[in-house]
Formats: structure tokens, C-alpha cells, sequence
């Protein structure tokens, strides 16, 4: 058998996984699944070893990547690469302790498990590899594949037909389920933060006067320019709206996000959606919901200051139906 390069087992694995149950000759003498990841581990510490050496924080990474600039200097993107490296093999590396769980090593049917995980991180990492290695090497390339990096509208609609006849499916593609549940999570996110920003001031709805709705990006805005006035636990304000905001590129300009992207930006916000359980007088745990993990200093001054915000903006005759919880504070 011959002997591979160490970037030669991505391309690999990468095949490996995208023909299994496909009969083709060039499988007759086939690598072990697990053998090839290890080999793949081993290679993507090396490369980040001699491209990257750094550590960054979750700060540092958020600023670099979830922000809508659209045209970089050299420099600048060199950078942001370097920042998508970095995240790259941090993130491949969780989602490898996720698959190895309590055991030793991955097993064979886990790798299967997660073989659309596993093929999307291969197919990004492609990129960004030959980004580091072609200075060097121009004609690098570190395996033949091809995917699309758009949203499609029909994965979208398919979507919502399977939401609204859950559990009876529509069908679609084959191998198309990965993309459509990673499509949807992008706009599950964003639809979550709108709905939590909406709670955090304890708002159940706004009726604006002649039928005009409120933009989905209003509160968000709101809080964006009186970030004094909010605390939160276990995350930063500013990441939090910076990958708010980055959520648009997948849903307003159908672009696809790199599998590390989406799975960093779900890890960062779920500590956003955290409660914090309290009790009642008897006792009870009782859960707060309000600042279940945010806090506004001096809540009824900031709600104030939104409500006179929407009548110079919208006019006197709007309604704003406050929850209980509200009005309790007030007093």
C-alpha cells in the first residue's frame, strides 16, 4: 500500500465519507475511517502550529469574524484567516471530544454519525488550508471537491413545509438534511434573540397606529445604542449583537456560514438564554424570566426612555402591552 502525506489523509477522508455505501474501485483498499481521522487531527494541529501558534479569545475572535465588513486590506485578511484557522481547529477539536464521549478513542458507527459534521468542516477547512499553503506552493491543492456555498430557497421552503406537517416530512434530496437543519438554525437563532430581547424588558407586544409593524431589528437597535443601561451573565452585549447582526448574511444575502462559524456563535449565545431559578415564598422553585440572565439598570428609566423613543418615532397612538412582571417592578 502506498504511503500518503499527512494533508492527503483531508482529502481522504473527506471521499471516504462523501461515497460510503457507493461500490468504486478506488475503495478496494480502503484506509480505516478512524485511522484516517487521527491522521487528519494530528495534520490540522501541525498546520495550526506553523500558521497560527496563538491562542485568542472569544472576544478576539467575535470582532475578527462576526462583523459585516466587506472589503479588507491584505493585512486585515490575513488576519481574519488567521482567526478562522484558530477557530476552525478549536471547534473540530469540540466536536471530536463530543464524538470520542467518555471512551478512549471514536468508534466507527460515531463517525458515521457524524458524517455531514464531519464532511462540511472538511470541505471549509479546504479553503483555508490552501489560503496558508499557496504562497509557497501556488498550485496547491489540497483535495478536488466542489459545494455550493449558497442558501438555496427551495432548502428554506422545504423547511417550512416539514415544520408545519411535522411528522410527516416532504421530501427532498438526499444528503440535503444537513444543510437544511444548519439553514434553519441560522434563522432559529436570530428569531430567538429578537424574542429574548422582547422578554428581557417584559413586552408581550406593540401595536404601532395604522397597521405599521415594528422592524424585527428595532429593540436590538434600541439596546445597541443604550448598552450602558444592560448586564449580562456569561456573555458580552456587544458579541451578543455582533452575531445578531452577522445573522443576516445567512438570511438576507443567502450566504452559507463556515460549519465553525454557526456552532462558535450557538455556543456563545446560549449562555444569553440561561435562567436563573428562584423561589417563592413557600419555597417553590420559580423561575424569573426577565433576568433570568440580564440585568437593566434602573428598568423602568430604560423602559421609559423606549416608549418615548417610539412615540417621536411613530407617533403618540401606540400600545405597548407590558407583562406583570413589569408593572410589579414599577412599584
Amino acid at each position: 500500500m502506498r504511503s500518503y502525506k499527512n494533508y492527503e489523509y483531508m482529502g481522504l477522508l473527506y471521499y471516504k465519507l462523501s461515497h460510503l455505501g457507493i461500490p468504486d474501485p478506488r475503495l478496494k483498499n480502503p484506509i480505516q475511517l478512524t485511522f484516517a481521522l487521527q491522521k487528519v487531527i494530528a495534520f490540522l494541529k501541525s498546520e495550526h502550529e506553523s500558521y497560527v501558534n496563538k491562542n485568542f479569545t472569544d472576544t478576539h475572535l467575535i470582532e475578527r469574524l462576526f462583523n459585516q465588513k466587506t472589503f479588507f486590506t491584505e493585512k486585515e485578511y490575513h488576519q481574519h484567516m488567521k482567526a478562522q484557522f484558530h477557530l476552525a481547529v478549536k471547534s473540530f477539536n469540540e466536536l471530536v471530544k463530543k464524538m470520542q464521549g467518555e471512551n478512549t478513542s471514536i468508534e466507527y458507527s460515531t463517525i458515521i454519525l457524524y458524517k455531514k459534521h464531519l464532511i462540511n468542516y472538511l470541505y471549509d477547512l479546504k479553503e483555508i488550508i490552501e489560503y496558508f499553503r499557496r504562497p509557497k506552493d501556488k498550485e496547491f491543492i489540497l483535495f478536488d471537491a466542489y459545494r455550493s456555498q449558497d442558501i438555496h430557497s427551495f432548502e428554506i421552503m422545504k423547511a417550512a413545509n416539514n415544520s408545519f406537517w411535522d411528522p410527516i416530512p416532504e421530501t427532498y434530496p438526499s444528503g440535503r438534511t444537513f444543510i437544511m437543519n444548519s439553514n434553519n438554525s441560522i434563522f432559529l437563532l436570530r428569531q430567538a434573540i429578537e424574542i429574548k430581547f422582547k422578554s428581557i424588558f417584559g413586552i408581550k407586544n406593540i401595536k404601532l397606529q395604522n397597521g405599521i409593524r415594528l422592524k424585527n431589528d428595532y429593540l436590538a437597535n434600541f439596546i445597541s445604542e443604550n448598552m450602558e443601561a444592560f448586564e449580562l451573565n456569561n456573555v458580552e452585549l456587544r458579541s451578543l449583537l455582533k452575531i445578531y447582526n452577522w445573522t443576516n448574511s445567512g438570511i438576507h444575502l443567502a450566504i452559507k456560514p463556515r460549519i465553525w462559524e454557526l456552532q462558535f456563535a450557538l455556543k456563545i449565545c446560549s449562555a444569553f438564554f440561561e435562567f436563573e431559578t428562584s423561589f417563592d415564598e413557600k419555597g417553590n422553585p420559580t423561575t424569573m424570566r426577565l433576568f433570568g440572565n440580564v440585568k437593566i439598570n434602573d428598568f423602568s428609566k430604560t423602559c421609559t426612555l423606549l416608549e418615548e423613543k417610539l412615540k417621536s418615532e411613530y407617533g403618540s397612538e401606540i400600545l405597548i402591552d407590558w407583562s406583570r412582571l413589569r408593572e410589579s417592578l414599577d412599584k
